[in-house]
């Protein structure tokens, strides 16, 4: 066997026994706090959902989700992303995020970045009914990530998560973790990726009982192809538990609830789309008559040479999906120009 399958045989071996290794102390959604920890950090991320960790596209917010995506072409990447969460939502519930990556070697990148998901202002009643004011609510993340290119072609990395809740007279602090492990390809055109997500546990507590959070393990395959301008992903998450369906033992439906896919192509020299569909949102978050495009998400970038701006849209249930923003660009462009000299 070449050198090469030899390596890329050893990495799959690899994966599948830390998700083996996870499966004993897994939890799936509807039984954690901090599920906010899942949401979406970015443009990118919103348009081709889960299969968004085996991105090598230079967005540093996905590094916030998966630090193997990190290499030194992330050196001084910064960016800024805005997301209305709800369509339907009146108290203008949104998630904004920042981040920043800097290599310190050639082979070493460092990350760090703010999520807050915002729920906005309530009136606040107690048990009698009297209006006690108004109260805001919002939970955040801070994140702090590092990778490694170890071999040729392959990248580990770690991210460290306080969690800051605040939800009214209560809060909770918490400390979760992700670890990750990246395969790329000599000439590039296949990742495959392995996340280790939300590992940890409440450090404080809402109201005096720890809660399970929400850890997961995530793999996906993303393949571009060679004489094509466009790329296929293929994710499947939740490795640690096959039954993930609570009222249904069916195999199939369990089977395809792990699964998402998602494609990115290029249409012109500064312009991509990318489209996504999320099985298990179309299972779990629609009835009968109600599907409406659930699961389906899809996004556009507008590169240029020093900024990037990214649009991403999902279906999240029939009541309506999410919109993101992102602009991100390398500062180190403007550190070494001077942009009103050029101007004018």
């Amino acid at each position: 066997m070449p050198t090469k399958q030899y390596k890329l045989f050893y990495f799959l071996l690899l994966l599948t026994a830390m998700c083996i290794s996870s499966a004993s102390f897994s939890q799936i959604g509807g039984t954690h706090v901090y599920s906010f920890a899942q949401q979406s950090f970015s443009a990118t991320e919103n348009a081709l959902g889960k299969t968004a960790i085996t991105m090598p596209n230079g967005d540093v917010a996905l590094t916030l989700k998966n630090p193997s995506l990190l290499d030194n072409s992330y050196s001084q990447m910064a960016s800024i992303t805005w997301g209305n969460m709800f369509v339907a939502q009146t108290n203008g519930m949104s998630i904004a995020n920042i981040a920043y990556a800097h290599s310190l070697r050639p082979k070493l990148t460092l990350v760090g970045g703010i999520t807050s998901v915002i729920y906005g202002a309530f009136n606040g009643y107690d048990e009698y009914g009297t209006s006690t004011g108004f109260f805001f609510s919002s939970n955040n993340v801070i994140s702090a990530g590092i990778s490694y290119h170890f071999l040729p072609n392959f990248y580990v990395g770690a991210t460290i998560k306080p969690i800051l809740s605040f939800l009214e007279s209560y809060s909770s602090i918490g400390i979760l973790a992700d670890f990750a492990a990246r395969y790329q390809s000599t000439d590039t055109l296949t990742n495959a990726t392995i996340v280790v997500r939300n590992a940890g546990s409440q450090i404080t507590t809402y109201t005096g009982n720890y809660e399970d959070v929400p850890f997961g393990v995530d793999i996906a395959l993303r393949r571009k192809m060679k004489y094509a301008p466009f790329a296929l992903s293929l994710a499947y998450s939740d490795v640690q538990r096959f039954m993930v369906s609570e009222t249904d033992a069916s195999f199939m439906k369990n089977l395809i609830k792990h699964i998402s896919i998602s494609a990115d192509i290029r249409m012109l020299k500064y312009f991509n789309i990318m489209v996504g569909y999320d099985f298990r949102k179309i299972l779990d978050l629609t009835w009968e008559n109600g599907r409406k495009a659930v699961g389906l998400s899809f996004g556009a970038t507008f590169n240029r040479p020093n900024w990037r701006l990214t649009y991403g849209w999902a279906k999240q249930h029939a009541a309506g999906g999410t919109h993101f923003f992102t602009f991100s660009t390398n500062l180190q462009y403007f550190a070494k120009k001077n942009l009103i000299q050029e101007t004018l």
